[in-house]
C-alpha cells in the first residue's frame, strides 16, 4: 500500500465528506489506522510517564493536547466502524 493510497482512503473516510466506502479494503485500512492510533496512545503514555518522572510539568500541557487530539481521531474512527457494521446488517 502506498502512502498516496492511504491518504486517499483516509480522505474518503472523513466524516462529513458524505462518502464512506464499505469494502474489505476500507475495513483493512481502518484496522491499520486504529493500530497506528494505539501506537500513538502508547507513545503519549510514555511521554507522560517521562514528564512525571522528571518533573517536567510544562510538557504535560502538550501531552494533554496530544491526548485530546488522539481521542477525537479515535472517536471519528469508531463512528466510521459503526457505519460499516450497520451497512453490513442492512445489506
Amino acid at each position: 500500500m502506498t502512502p498516496g493510497l492511504l491518504s486517499t482512503i483516509e480522505h474518503s473516510l472523513a466524516l462529513g465528506s458524505g462518502l464512506v466506502m464499505f469494502s474489505e479494503e476500507t475495513q483493512r485500512l481502518l484496522c491499520i489506522k486504529m493500530n497506528r492510533k494505539a501506537a500513538q496512545a502508547a507513545g503519549i503514555e510514555a511521554l507522560a510517564m517521562r514528564a512525571i518522572d522528571t518533573g517536567d510539568h510544562d510538557s504535560l500541557d502538550k501531552i494533554a493536547a496530544m491526548a485530546g487530539e488522539l481521542a477525537e481521531e479515535l472517536h471519528n474512527l469508531a463512528s466510521i466502524a459503526g457505519q460499516i457494521a450497520a451497512s453490513k446488517q442492512h445489506a
